[in-house]
């Protein structure tokens, strides 16, 4: 994934360049990174939890890795009950 900033003709434009990152991943890291708030708990199903998790990890967001990490132990919980019923 591949996000340009052009922030006006005389500063450089920065490039940040995330490797191994879905765009819907990289666009929710971005999104927790600058408002403190994402969309994770729409996702249908844990790849997603899971893979923000490893993002989230490999660039040391702390806050965001412990977030998804009680959002998948709710996603765990579920399908144990649900397979229970």
């Amino acid at each position: 994934m591949v996000i340009i900033w052009f922030v006006n003709a005389v500063v450089p434009s920065v490039v940040v360049y995330f490797i191994d990152v879905s765009l819907e991943v990289g666009q929710s890291m971005l999104r927790w990174v600058y408002t403190d708030q994402s969309d994770i708990i729409h996702s249908a199903d844990d790849t997603f939890v899971l893979s923000l998790l490893a993002v989230a990890k490999t660039y040391r967001l702390d806050p965001l890795a412990n977030r998804q990490g009680l959002l998948y132990l709710s996603y765990l919980i579920m399908a144990v009950c649900r397979a229970l019923l």
